[in-house]
């Protein structure tokens, strides 16, 4: 499986006002059935651009871009998925690499 996952996680106004927030969360299941009771928060987002600083969520106000980084090794998962949750308005993206 993946040693590692990197996610970008961005909010921007490219069709309206952006003053809002968007709250992201991410979900990981180690049940191959993805089970809806199966999903879980992960709890363990590293900065990346800061070691050992761990976070469940992130913040993002206004036009903004996060970087986040998904240590795998000590935590297999079948799969993931990105919550957003926004406030207000504007638009929200999510990317993610996975380095194996």
């Amino acid at each position: 499986g993946a040693k590692k996952i990197a996610l970008t996680l961005s909010r921007g106004g490219a069709t309206s006002a952006n003053t809002g927030s968007t709250l992201f969360r991410i979900q990981g299941t180690k049940d191959p059935l993805l089970a809806s009771a199966s999903w879980f928060y992960f709890n363990d987002l590293e900065s990346s651009t800061s070691t050992n600083t761990y976070t469940s969520d992130i913040a993002l106000t206004g036009t903004s871009t996060s970087h986040v980084v998904m240590d795998m090794l000590n935590r297999p998962l079948f799969a993931v998925r990105i919550i957003a949750v926004e406030t207000t308005d504007g638009e929200h993206t999510a990317s993610a690499v996975a380095e194996f």
